[in-house]
């Protein structure tokens, strides 16, 4: 008589999975950008639901806890071109700020029309940008993703699938 378990399959991911993944993000040169592997929990993810880049769900499909995959994506499959119209001047009088910000910070922009009410600002009109220039109180903000135009080689793990 065989055991009831002996015919329990694995679970695989599949579209909508929900799963524990760790991964490694490499740029070109080999350089390690992001990791989770040295974090406690893995990372949950669901399959559809945009938590990684949709190349990364197209890799997960089909992989079981414990399967190791490394891949590369082109910048067009990762975060995009770098594209120069994403690096805006911001003046003195749209800053919130006692001093004009300093080179390396990193800021969260409000694009919104005047008459909007803040109850209406969603995460669309936020946007993530580094400063990267101040010359007369006017910063040089970089909107493009830190990533952006970089070949990157990816490294996960699938911990669970759920």
């Amino acid at each position: 008589m065989t055991k009831k378990n002996e015919f329990r399959q694995e679970r695989v991911v599949g579209k909508k999975s929900k799963l524990l993944m760790h991964y490694r993000c490499l740029d070109e040169n080999g350089v390690e950008l992001e990791s989770t592997f040295d974090d406690p929990q893995a990372p949950e993810v669901t399959i559809g639901k945009q938590d990684v880049l949709e190349a990364i769900e197209a890799q997960l499909i089909g992989m079981k806890a414990g399967d190791k995959k490394t891949f590369t994506l082109e910048p067009e499959d990762a975060f995009g071109f770098y594209d120069d119209d994403n690096v805006e001047e911001i003046p003195p009088e749209k800053w919130q700020l006692d001093e004009p910000p300093a080179v390396g910070l990193e800021v969260e922009i409000l694009f919104a029309d005047d008459d909007v009410d803040d109850d209406d600002v969603g995460e669309d009109d936020i946007y993530y940008g580094v400063v990267v220039e101040v010359n007369n109180g006017v910063a040089l903000v970089d909107f493009n993703h830190p990533h952006a135009g970089k070949k990157l080689t990816f490294e996960i793990e699938v911990v669970k699938v759920f």
